[in-house]
């Protein structure tokens, strides 16, 4: 009679433990089923895709950073509107890294920032300074 009570106990106990297993396999499907993998990528995938726009967004900060104060550097010399004989738009890759993804993307997306940088530092400079009543300085487009 112990025996049988003993039985039927452990028996009680496996079925709640695999209750309890069940529950919580169940729960960590649900949790995973949150993220889309019938998109064709996982968590990871879409975090490198995400690293990968931020890289092109880091480009284009990069560019336009330099080309501000290129073209800010180039009027206060009395230089010319000359960005592609910069060295860093030649080179389109400041502030490059592997995880970004494609460097010739990131150079295209670097120089596009830098030429509207460019302009912008350069006339703001050169504006500044026909404010002040010093049109002659040699300040000229070449574009």
């Amino acid at each position: 009679m112990y025996y049988d009570n003993t039985l039927e106990q452990f028996k009680r106990f496996g079925l709640i433990l695999s209750l309890i297993i069940g529950f919580i396999a169940l729960t960590n499907t649900l949790a995973q089923a949150q993220y889309p993998a019938y998109r064709g990528y996982d968590r990871n995938d879409r975090y490198d895709n995400n690293y990968r726009y931020n890289g092109m967004e880091q480009a284009r900060q990069n560019g336009y950073r330099d080309g501000l104060n290129d073209g800010a550097d180039a009027a206060r010399e009395g230089d010319r509107f000359h960005p592609q004989n910069s060295g860093d738009w030649q080179k389109g890759t400041n502030g490059y890294e592997d995880r970004f993804g494609n460097k010739n993307a990131y150079r295209s997306a670097y120089r596009d920032a830098y030429m509207q940088a460019y302009r912008e530092g350069f006339d703001r400079v050169r504006d500044r300074g026909n404010n002040r009543g010093n049109y002659n300085r040699g300040y000229r487009r070449n574009y």
